[in-house]
């Protein structure tokens, strides 16, 4: 495997962030990059947040998104709420109007 492909993949529980060198708002995250967990990569946006109650101890608020270019190329790796099942056309109910529709589209 070439160094480059290799720098690029990452283990599983694994990620890393960066510097959002493109940030223009502030509800934009102050840091952005990726993580894989169980498999499955996730965006991951971090926000440097200041307490309420101590002003001197920044934390990092952080969120993972999943990361969808994956999920389209391969649609099981999608939550199963979200995966496609078969459709028992039995089971559907019938048309409105009563009329059976043949067309094959």
């Amino acid at each position: 495997m070439p160094a480059s492909e290799q720098e690029q993949q990452q283990r599983d529980n694994d990620g890393v962030l960066f510097v959002n060198i493109y940030k223009k708002q502030g509800n934009q995250p102050d840091y952005r990059g990726t993580a894989t967990v169980a498999g499955q990569v996730y965006k991951v946006s971090g926000w440097v947040k200041t307490p309420k109650d101590d002003s001197k101890k920044n934390f990092l608020s952080l969120s993972f998104t999943p990361q969808q270019d994956q999920q389209a190329a391969d649609p099981s790796l999608a939550p199963p709420e979200f995966q496609a099942t078969p459709c028992d056309e039995a089971a559907m109910p019938p048309s409105e109007s009563g009329v059976q529709d043949d067309l094959p589209f």
